[in-house]
């Protein structure tokens, strides 16, 4: 009977076409993936490579006992967000931020958010990746398969015929039904079985993803198989256009509707303006008593406060003092910001409960590595990073120590 029934799919050459232009579909975003992680790879190579180069002419100019001010000035230091092996899956974030920056000893949040902006309508529309394909285009496989599966044989009469050649139809409908599933899942897996045996990557995530994709076809084929079981079934047609009208609602409508919900009753405060508002810091600073400021910044680092006091008109340590008060008088939206980020993370991960497509979306997110966790984390090594740049250098800024070339070399380098 199931080889009669594949005999009956296959010789659809419409349902052919379409299962082949799925597998390239797929191959295509696999590849479109695979390209987009090798090109941030190469950059990241090309940027650290730039950096040693430029470094060892900065050494002759800044390494004879220069003032350590102006060497922190001049001298960026790159810092970068490596993707992982699996980040060709599901792109996420690394579309939207930089995964290439360089960072002075300067205020850290200017530089960290100048390179957020993004196109938000851009945003909308998504990546061309593997999750993209699977979420998107599985379902319409699983519709084209499966919902005229019993309306079909009411319109064509041959009902009755089933009825008499087995003794459990609902038995049949499930076989029939898991097969046209088989068949939806190998039309996606099987480029991605290819991706995996030519890239040579562990079987662990292959497993998570392909048991991801399996589910997420099963509720499809289901739904659609189950509204052409009806009782009073309407046109093969019309169950049809009701699938892609269900397909609209949970893939495209449901999850842009709650997106934009989540992000009024979330409301945060975007990177442009944590980074306008560090700028002003910067500049009423240039404004202000050196008292004033050096008595907000020795409240964080009192080992300093003893050091001598400024007494000119300009000074190293008194620059860098303000730039490092204008950090810590942000520093408040900026938690307040990483909440309202995760709260809206929480959010929508609570709606992949009811809605498949944002669950399978998160998954894949997390099995690529490219989630929100992974964007905070970046960032939080950055910071750590420039808090190792800073003590680093405010001994020779508070004691007003030469800096040589053996200091320039001892400089703190970013690591991921």
């Amino acid at each position: 009977m199931l080889k009669f029934e594949c005999f009956l799919i296959f010789r659809q050459k419409l349902m052919v076409a379409a299962l082949l232009f799925c597998m390239l579909i797929c191959a295509i975003a696999l590849w479109n993936g695979w390209l987009k992680t090798q090109t941030i790879h190469e950059e990241i190579r090309r940027a650290i490579s730039t950096e040693s180069h430029r470094h060892q002419q900065q050494i002759t100019k800044f390494g004879r006992g220069a003032e350590a001010g102006e060497t922190a000035y001049y001298v960026y230091h790159t810092v970068y967000n490596t993707p992982g092996q699996w980040s060709f899956i599901s792109l996420g974030n690394r579309s939207y931020s930089p995964h290439v920056q360089r960072v002075r000893l300067l205020g850290l949040q200017s530089q960290l958010y100048d390179g957020e902006s993004h196109n938000p309508e851009y945003a909308v529309a998504g990546h061309f990746d593997f999750a993209f394909v699977v979420i998107f285009m599985l379902p319409l496989i699983c519709i084209a398969l499966a919902h005229d599966l019993c309306t079909i044989e009411r319109s064509q009469n041959r009902l009755t015929l089933l009825k008499s050649l087995t003794t459990s139809l609902n038995a049949l409908w499930i076989r029939r039904l898991l097969l046209r599933w088989l068949i939806a899942s190998a039309s996606i897996l099987l480029p991605l079985t290819a991706c995996i045996v030519m890239l040579q990557l562990p079987l662990t995530n292959f497993v998570k993803i392909s048991l991801a994709v399996l589910a997420y076809g099963l509720f499809w084929i289901f739904l659609s198989g189950l509204l052409s079981l009806r009782r009073n079934q309407p046109s093969t047609s019309a169950n049809a256009t009701l699938c892609l009208v269900l397909w609209l609602l949970i893939v495209i409508v449901i999850p842009s509707t709650a997106n934009v919900l989540i992000n009024k009753t979330s409301p945060i405060i975007s990177g442009s303006e944590i980074a306008l508002e560090h700028r002003k810091k910067v500049h009423d600073a240039w404004d202000l008593s050196k008292e004033q400021t050096f008595d907000t910044f020795f409240k964080a680092h009192p080992e300093w406060k003893d050091t001598s006091k400024v007494t000119t008109r300009f000074h190293w340590k008194w620059y860098y003092a303000f730039q490092h008060v204008a950090d810590l008088a942000i520093d408040n939206a900026l938690q307040q910001r990483h909440a309202a980020l995760l709260q809206r993370d929480e959010r929508s991960r609570l709606l992949g409960i009811l809605v498949p497509s944002v669950a399978l979306q998160y998954w894949m997110d997390d099995i690529s590595d490219n989630n929100l966790q992974n964007l905070l984390a970046f960032r939080a090594k950055v910071s750590n990073y420039h808090t190792e740049l800073r003590y680093y250098f405010y001994p020779y800024l508070f004691n007003e120590h030469p800096f040589h070339q053996k200091d320039f070399k001892a400089m703190p380098r970013f690591k991921q």
